[in-house]
């Protein structure tokens, strides 16, 4: 009988657990969206780099957070190291097609050579609606 009850009370736990997560979580991630809404730069460096959100989220959502930060800051050099340590990462092709749209914008509203280079990359998926889109938002940035 006593094992039914530590049984059912670890159960309770873990369920609890999870819920406290779940609500820290979407609680943080309204924090940090909030902060880079705002363009406040210091609270979103604050927040994104608090040691809760290695608990909270993935590795790679914070990586990427942080790249949407540096570029509300307009922070080159930070940006180019974002997309290194982005690009580290094993992705799924989704997430490998999000991070390339994401640097031909920024090359393009840049005016940055790599625009072209990114163009190619994209090209290289042999996906012609991805390569429409990518050339769709390289002719209208570019114009």
């Amino acid at each position: 009988m006593d094992t039914i009850y530590v049984f059912i009370v670890i159960i309770i736990l873990s369920v609890s657990f999870s819920i406290i997560k779940r609500l820290i979580r979407s609680y943080r991630l309204q924090q940090l969206l909030f902060a880079l809404q705002e363009k406040n730069t210091g609270l979103f460096q604050k927040l994104v780099n608090s040691k809760i959100n290695l608990i909270l989220f993935p590795k790679y959502n914070l990586e990427y957070l942080k790249l949407n930060g540096y570029i509300l800051e307009k922070n080159s050099e930070m940006i180019e190291e974002q997309f290194k340590v982005l690009n580290q990462y094993v992705l799924s092709k989704e997430q490998r097609k999000d991070l390339l749209l994401k640097k031909l914008t920024y090359y393009t509203t840049t005016k940055s050579e790599k625009a072209m280079e990114t163009l190619k990359m994209i090209s290289d998926f042999k996906d012609t609606d991805f390569l429409s889109k990518a050339q769709e938002i390289y002719a209208k940035l570019n114009s």
